[in-house]
């Protein structure tokens, strides 16, 4: 990544196993319009933004 020139912040986050006990569900959505995903944690936000038109994609990831 550095040989491209973009910046090295270290780790954001780390995926883990489902049962893991500090995992967080990280959720994807989809807009066909412009091809482009919506990623949260929050499932409130995740289910408001598909009521809005976006296509729910199965759970994304768990990570902490």
């Amino acid at each position: 990544m550095a040989r491209l020139k973009w910046p090295i912040d270290g780790v954001a986050f780390k995926s883990v196993l489902s049962d893991h006990q500090d995992a967080i569900s990280a959720y994807r959505l989809y807009n066909s319009n412009s091809e482009e995903h919506f990623y949260t944690l929050s499932k409130k936000e995740y289910d408001y933004v598909s009521s809005k038109g976006r296509t729910k994609n199965e759970l994304f990831i768990y990570i902490t």
